[in-house]
């Protein structure tokens, strides 16, 4: 029921001449209090605080797809096809991003990325699209966007149609208008001012965490908003969780790329312990380095400062010294990215609980720089003195940083991992699971020569294997 209070006698007169249509329910609603210049607790003009909600939780939300564009002003209408780590996907629902994340998760110390197949269409906070052609003028809308509204209620939706009583204050006219979607909700609140006045037709129903509550007046409403944190599902990072989940327990570095060059290995024998008093410490074989971290948050995204002890340019620890924007957080791992390195690159950095064992020594990092610069073919494969070589003729090999390879042939993709362990004498371990005819590679290959373009490899399960690989 709602409660009818004290109406103006101007408006009583307006009102009974209007009888005939919802006017029980617009004299509920339009009513004067004494400090509220006319306006009673259940209506709301453009000013209101509640309003200012309203139209933060209606806009167009850029967070949801900001796993393949990057960016939380704007989103990408769909469908759209993008190329997650070198697999192609078709995104027809909001329900693929996580086709996207899945392939991310599938190996934690490579560097993942997503490219966007031209044109598309993107919408704006305001709901306004434009059709985008290429690359370079989709770099640049991302850059010169700039978010107008707050974006605290992002993660709050309503449950469609909303009707709301009107009444405008200059002309003394009373109606009844019905919004059917987001853009409707949000245009509409954006006209109002403040001599147009409107109170929601409760009951209505607000959608949080994809649960259906419903409100039956302003106080609900303002509460069940003002109690919804939407970090986590705009993809924001809490400062709070991941302080707590960097100050417990030691890190090691599982990828370090500068300038697009590997460097992982000359840091892996460092154990990181980062204090919660702002200081940390890296602790080689031979080796410790005191600094500093800290946390800072820039305009809603996460980034941790990193200041090491250095002696100069040369100095290994020297690049670490940046500004890293916080890319994913949990328990057992930390990824990193700077985008100022200068350079035109971005450098990347991450952190898991394990020391990592893809760091060979010596001969075993050359040929890790040797397999990762450039594309390999199948030269030649035998299979216990079986040539097999023409099943694989098609296919070309990329060996990725951190571990994935990508095998591109005439009609499918194949992904699999691959790694070098060993001191004196390698290996290159290569694992398809179960993609055929890739199973015949699942195995540990004793290299028996390699140079810059050639390697070759042998393995004694079921007989003796050998496996060479030139680079295109």
């Amino acid at each position: 029921m709602k409660t009818i209070r004290k109406v103006p006698i101007v408006l009583v007169t307006f009102l009974m001449l209007l009888s005939i249509s919802c006017q029980k329910e617009a004299d509920e609603f339009i009513d004067e209090t004494e400090e509220d210049q006319g306006l009673d607790e259940q209506t709301l003009n453009l000013n209101s605080v509640l309003t200012g909600m309203l139209i933060s939780a209606a806009q167009n939300s850029g967070y949801k797809d900001n796993i393949i564009d990057g960016s939380s002003c704007i989103s990408v209408n769909l469908p759209v096809t993008v190329v997650a780590n070198k697999q192609e996907v078709v995104l027809q629902t909001e329900a693929d991003y996580a086709l996207v994340q899945a392939i991310f998760d599938e190996f934690n110390n490579d560097i993942d990325s997503v490219e966007i197949e031209f044109p598309i269409s993107v919408v704006f906070e305001q709901y306004n699209a434009i059709q985008v052609d290429n690359e370079t003028v989709f770099t640049s809308i991302v850059k010169a966007c700039q978010n107008t509204i707050i974006d605290t209620y992002t993660c709050v939706d309503f449950v469609y149609p909303i009707s709301c009583f009107t009444y405008n204050t200059t002309t003394e006219q009373t109606g009844l208008v019905t919004l059917n979607d987001s853009p409707e909700w949000f245009a509409y609140l954006n006209y109002l001012n403040n001599d147009i006045l409107i109170a929601i037709d409760y009951p209505m129903g607000v959608v949080v965490d994809d649960q259906v509550t419903i409100v039956n007046d302003n106080d609900d409403l303002s509460q069940i908003m003002s109690q919804t944190n939407c970090d986590a599902e705009n993809g924001l990072i809490n400062p709070v969780d991941f302080q707590n989940k960097l100050t417990t327990a030691a890190w090691y570095v599982n990828l370090y790329v500068e300038n697009g060059s590997d460097e992982t290995c000359a840091y892996v024998a460092y154990e990181f312990l980062f204090n919660e008093d702002g200081t940390m410490k890296a602790s080689g074989d031979f080796d410790i380095r005191s600094g500093t971290w800290e946390l800072i948050t820039d305009d809603g995204n996460l980034k941790l400062d990193l200041q090491f002890e250095s002696s100069g340019s040369n100095d290994p620890f020297e690049t670490f010294m940046a500004q890293w924007n916080v890319l994913e957080s949990t328990a057992q791992h930390i990824k990193l990215k700077d985008t100022n390195s200068g350079n035109g690159t971005f450098d990347y950095l991450y952190f898991g609980r394990a020391f990592t064992t893809s760091c060979g020594s010596g001969s075993g990092q050359i040929l890790k720089s040797n397999l990762i610069n450039g594309i390999w073919t199948i030269e030649a494969y035998f299979d216990n003195g079986t040539n097999e070589t023409g099943n694989f003729e098609v296919y070309e090999l990329n060996f990725e940083i951190g571990g994935a390879v990508v095998v591109t042939g005439d009609i499918y993709n194949f992904y699999g991992s691959w790694d070098i362990v060993g001191l004196d004498e390698l290996e290159v371990v290569l694992d398809f699971g179960s993609q055929l005819p890739f199973t015949e590679f699942n195995a540990n290959w004793d290299v028996l020569s390699f140079n810059a373009n050639r390697v070759e490899l042998q393995n004694n399960i079921d007989g003796t294997n050998t496996l060479t690989l030139e680079k295109q």
